[in-house]
């Protein structure tokens, strides 16, 4: 073979894989855009049916949020109903003590004169 069939034959070989190499890359993209559709129609497809889910729960959301905030507040209640009951009886008691050291004072009605 001469040099010059060398050359032909190597230039031959370079268009055929240049060829080859653009068809591949050709067929990579159009895969690659074939893949990316079918990755937006399913995650359009899951974002409908989250909606639609997330729709026909939101009753059953909305009054588990109602119930939970009735039940806090009734425990807000109780604890207030708590608290006030507990400072009356402390102040009760303070108020015991408070006379059993100091005594009556003298605008304080005895017993008996309340009684009476």
């Amino acid at each position: 073979m001469s040099r010059a069939e060398d050359m032909a034959r190597l230039r031959d070989e370079c268009t055929t894989l240049r060829s080859a190499r653009e068809e591949f890359i050709e067929g990579l993209r159009s895969n690659l855009a074939e893949m990316r559709a079918g990755f937006r129609h399913t995650h359009a497809e899951m974002a409908r049916e989250q909606r639609e889910a997330l729709d026909a729960n939101e009753g059953r959301r909305k009054q588990q949020a109602k119930d939970a905030h009735a039940g806090r507040v009734a425990f807000v209640a109780g604890m207030k109903r708590t608290v006030a009951g507990l400072r009356r009886e402390f102040a009760a008691e303070n108020a015991a003590a408070r006379r059993a050291w100091f005594g009556r004072r003298p605008a304080e009605p005895s017993a008996t004169e309340r009684a009476a």
